[in-house]
């Protein structure tokens, strides 16, 4: 892409009405096509299909049209960038690094180009020009905070504010989400012990100075009431579940109704299961993998 009509060769106008589309979202106009090449002695390159786009600040070249096009390769490299001819191996051109651009020497421009040479009619690969960090990141494809600052630090992008590890991006939480987020509950329990939660944890790393690696726990889902239960093992469920619910029923003077877990074996299988039925309690499992 050029900003002048002068850079190309026998430019034509453009009549179509698509635009050149840049970071913050803009489109601009393209005023003509042309062609035009870089002389390199005996060879020279093609540059195909040059789009004319008054309102650019730099001239950009594509390196995968170039390359394409001429059969040739573009290395990068910290200090500059080599072309070689794929075909030979026989370097074309190459140059140095500066102010994280890539420019193309005057004396490599055709005639028509070098009227615009010095810094003015060099090529670049990419814009210096600085944005704030969220505009960065939706350009890069959405990296994490810590790639962006890396990139910074390197020179590679620059930024015109500073980088929070708490940017929120909308893109970024729906498309990383493993599901989507669960609508709120409508129901409402009406009164103590008519709906207990349970859960099973351990073992621990380390256990209690009573010798007790697991803990069961019982919420109420009324009041959301606690009741922790040490075990030594597993299997001792049961035994806090009986307590528990002689307890509750005694202190509150109601009956436990339904009864909600995680689908552990030792609350929906054996004896526990037979407990819950011969009682008239009923057993409800949560699906899998949704702590919500």
């Amino acid at each position: 892409m050029a900003s002048h009509t002068d850079l190309v060769q026998q430019p034509l106008p453009f009549n179509g009405t698509l635009g050149v589309y840049v970071g913050n979202g803009d489109s601009l106009h393209i005023s003509h096509v042309g062609n035009s090449s870089i002389h390199l002695g005996t060879k020279s390159l093609s540059l195909n299909d040059i789009l004319v786009v008054p309102q650019l600040k730099e001239n950009l070249v594509s390196i995968a049209k170039l390359t394409k096009d001429n059969n040739c390769v573009f290395a990068c490299f910290p200090w500059g960038y080599v072309i070689k001819d794929l075909a030979t191996g026989v370097i074309l051109l190459k140059g140095p690094v500066k102010d994280n651009l890539y420019p193309i020497p005057a004396h490599a421009l055709s005639t028509s180009l070098r009227k615009f040479s010095c810094n003015n009619a060099t090529f670049v690969a990419h814009t210096t020009k600085a944005a704030p960090c969220s505009t960065w990141h939706r350009r890069l494809g959405h990296p994490g905070s810590k790639i962006l600052q890396q990139l910074a630090t390197d020179k590679l992008i620059c930024t015109s504010d500073k980088f929070s590890s708490m940017m929120f991006c909308d893109a970024c939480q729906a498309g990383k989400s493993k599901h989507l987020p669960f609508h709120l509950s409508s129901r409402i329990s009406t009164r103590v012990l008519e709906l207990v939660h349970c859960d099973i944890w351990g073992p621990s790393p380390t256990v209690t100075t009573s010798g007790y690696p697991y803990y069961i726990i019982f919420v109420d889902d009324y009041n959301r009431y606690c009741w922790l239960y040490p075990m030594r093992r597993r299997s001792d469920s049961l035994a806090c579940f009986t307590n528990f619910k002689n307890m509750g029923e005694n202190q509150f003077n109601q009956r436990l109704q339904l009864f909600q877990c995680d689908g552990a074996k030792e609350l929906v299988e054996g004896i526990f299961r037979s407990f819950l039925d011969a009682n008239g309690i009923s057993l409800r499992v949560s699906c899998p993998h949704t702590s919500q």
